[in-house]
């Protein structure tokens, strides 16, 4: 995306189907123009009734200088399943150019039956850009991921305020995550019936990695069926 873009990606998913969505390749925030125009990126993913959907997109990579937001809305109805992950570069550290200057506001919520059960938010700009380094921000890595999946409670569960955590799954996610955490950061915590995972890294192949190994747990247990990737990865 270039100064002054919106581009806005919409999946409308029919009751009782089953979709994957990738991308071919990353996406890219390019530095803005000097009047700083925004670059807008709205996702809406809406899945029907007892349908399944994955949006497992490549990375996004944030240009030095660029004015971002980046937002991410996914609406369950009753019976609905997902997973999904979101991979974001701050600057370009192989170019040796990190985001010292440039916006991004970045937010994934998700809605199950119209209400709002799960909100992430990331917001760097010149006021607060001390998070890319500091202990309670990015810890000096340039990659943050973030991958959601569930719901693991169903309806009536849900009714009786029963919050069931797979805590088999989520032993299993977090032995995987041992063999990543000496390049990054990882933390696997279970909130409002979805699995969430955080990863922080310096490399956005290295998350992919990571995210990939959680798919091959995670989508059997909640979906039912055996991982295969997308053919478009390996090209």
């Amino acid at each position: 995306m270039v100064s002054g873009d919106r581009l806005t990606i919409t999946s409308n998913q029919q009751d009782d189907t089953n979709v994957l969505i990738t991308t071919p390749g990353a996406g890219r925030v390019y530095k803005a123009r000097a009047d700083k125009s925004l670059q807008h990126q709205v996702v809406q993913l809406n899945i029907g009734e007892h349908s399944q959907l994955e949006w497992l997109p490549q990375e996004t990579l944030l240009y030095p200088e660029a004015q971002t937001k980046l937002d991410t809305h996914i609406n369950l109805a009753e019976g609905a399943k997902f997973i999904g992950w979101e991979v974001t570069c701050f600057g370009l550290t192989a170019s040796e150019q990190p985001f010292e200057q440039g916006q991004v506001s970045q937010c994934i919520q998700i809605k199950r039956h119209q209400r709002l059960v799960l909100k992430e938010r990331l917001f760097i700009n010149d006021t607060n850009r001390h998070l890319l380094t500091s202990a309670s921000g990015l810890r000096q890595h340039t990659v943050n991921g973030f991958m959601v999946a569930g719901p693991f409670t169903d309806e009536n569960e849900e009714k009786k305020g029963i919050d069931k955590e797979p805590t088999a799954l989520i032993e299993l996610l977090r032995q995987a995550s041992n063999k990543y955490d000496q390049q990054g950061v990882t933390g696997i915590s279970f909130v409002s019936g979805f699995i969430v995972i955080r990863l922080l890294g310096p490399d956005s192949e290295q998350a992919k990695r990571a995210f990939t190994q959680y798919w091959t747990l995670i989508r059997p247990a909640l979906l039912g069926i055996p991982v295969c990737q997308p053919r478009i990865w390996a090209t």
